[in-house]
């Protein structure tokens, strides 16, 4: 009787235990799902320029981001959408890229 009761209860901890993973598989499921319904398109524009530098006494002309150097930072979430529009009133071709994870 007691091998019984000592079977019952080993396999009701693996029912548990199993349940408890099933539990949290749903858990992930409805958090990626939740990220994804708080995803937004963000939208920004971008002005290329060229700007008077002085650096060791000596002036350089650079190019500037918004009037910034280095340009603006751009945070994003998984799932969002970028829009970027960029205007280059420089002399000079420009390529835009970004650094990050």
């Amino acid at each position: 009787m007691q091998e019984a009761v000592g079977m019952m209860s080993r396999s009701s901890r693996g029912i548990s235990s199993l349940l408890f993973v099933i539990s949290l598989a749903h858990l992930l499921v409805l958090c990626s799902q939740l990220q994804l319904a708080i995803a937004k398109a963000q939208y920004h524009e971008f002005v290329i320029k060229e700007a008077a530098v002085t650096r060791l006494c000596r002036t350089h002309s650079i190019m500037t981001v918004n009037g910034e150097f280095p340009g603006p930072a751009v945070e994003m979430s998984e799932g969002d959408s970028l829009i970027v529009r960029v205007i280059n009133r420089g002399s000079y071709n420009v390529t835009v890229h970004w650094h990050g994870v």
